[in-house]
């Protein structure tokens, strides 16, 4: 089995600003399901990442490679 070595360093979702859940023109409720999503794109890098480093690049063929999909 061939692999890719990737160094990657886990991040964690910055804090929401209280200031943020105060705007003129932008809902509270719309500010946190935007910061919700934000927490689940960070999530889903660190995942993706994490999977990229055990991918076996010898499995790999025309039609799917799981390296390619992982990156798109």
């Amino acid at each position: 089995m061939t692999t890719l070595a990737f160094n990657h360093d886990e991040i964690i979702p910055r804090q929401l600003k209280p200031e943020l859940l105060q705007l003129d023109g932008i809902s509270r409720e719309s500010v946190e399901a935007h910061f919700k999503l934000y927490e689940g794109y960070v999530n889903k890098r660190n995942e993706i990442l994490g999977k990229l480093g055990s991918v076996d690049l010898a499995a790999a063929n025309q039609v799917y490679s799981e390296l390619r999909a992982l990156k798109i």
